[in-house]
């Protein structure tokens, strides 16, 4: 709490499982208190194209899921962003436009020349 009183502009990036009205000020001090949510705010850097969109946003799940919170309903972060959405959109259509590709011309190769007649 030490940290918040000396840092408020990251106040709203934490919720507690009490408030400051309700509890005594020593008790709160000594630590009786549990982060029961948090966030991260962060911006990407300009990044061109779908492709390293996906990338990044793979990164910094990967990177949340080494984070444990032993013990807890959570056991690592959850990235959240609007631009998630549509980064995560984009990727399945890749990866559905690829395996169609495998489909017509891997698995399928005479279907995907048609003869005239």
């Amino acid at each position: 709490m030490l940290f918040l009183d000396e840092h408020r502009n990251y106040a709203l990036d934490f919720r507690f499982n009490v408030t400051l009205e309700d509890e005594d000020e020593d008790e709160l001090l000594d630590g009786k208190y549990e982060i029961t949510a948090s966030r991260l705010t962060f911006q990407h850097v300009y990044l061109a194209n779908i492709t390293v969109q996906v990338a990044a946003m793979d990164e910094i799940n990967q990177k949340l899921k080494e984070i444990d919170f032993d013990g807890k309903n959570f056991t690592s972060p959850i990235s959240y962003s609007f631009l998630y959405l549509q980064w995560e959109a984009n990727k399945v259509m890749e990866e559905q436009e690829r395996l169609t590709i495998v489909k017509r011309f891997v698995l399928y190769p005479s279907h995907s020349s048609s003869s005239c007649s």
